[in-house]
């Protein structure tokens, strides 16, 4: 049987329609559930993910948690996978990290809900969301264009 956690990390395993999904996820995963290379015009991002699949918002703990990860590499991109979305003082957390980070909080009907924050946006003017998905230079990224 999967256990909570197991379940979003699959969603998130579908959901993710970017680039191949790797997990890594376990007792020593070191903050760090899944992870996806992403390559555009010979520019490569590691994403990171932290899923949470909790009753109620997030709190900054794990954010802090994933940018101690995230410390250790120049490409890394933290991606915060939620059920319930983040809590005030999380979200405030996320924005104003100097760590890029993409928050993206998965919604029953499919229609979810993405914040991009400022150290992202910055370093990666090209990215964007539209229409509830990741764009580059204002295409929607699929598998395909990678």
């Amino acid at each position: 049987m999967l256990r909570k956690g197991q379940l979003l990390e699959n969603l998130v395993r579908t959901e993710w329609i970017y680039a191949p999904i790797t997990l890594i996820g376990g007792p020593n995963d070191g903050g760090v559930d899944l992870r996806s290379r992403l390559t555009v015009d010979d520019k490569t991002l590691d994403f990171l993910f932290q899923c949470k699949n909790y009753s109620k918002p997030v709190g900054p703990s794990v954010i802090r948690e994933l940018e101690g990860v995230l410390s250790h590499s120049t490409t890394s991109v933290g991606v915060i996978c939620t059920t319930h979305g983040l809590s005030r003082e999380a979200r405030r957390h996320l924005t104003h990290s100097s760590f890029p980070f993409i928050s993206l909080q998965l919604q029953p009907h499919g229609s979810h809900l993405w914040l991009l924050n400022r150290c992202f946006q910055h370093h990666y003017r090209d990215f964007a969301i539209i229409s509830h998905h990741l764009s580059y230079k204002g295409k929607p990224l699929s598998r395909h264009t990678t």
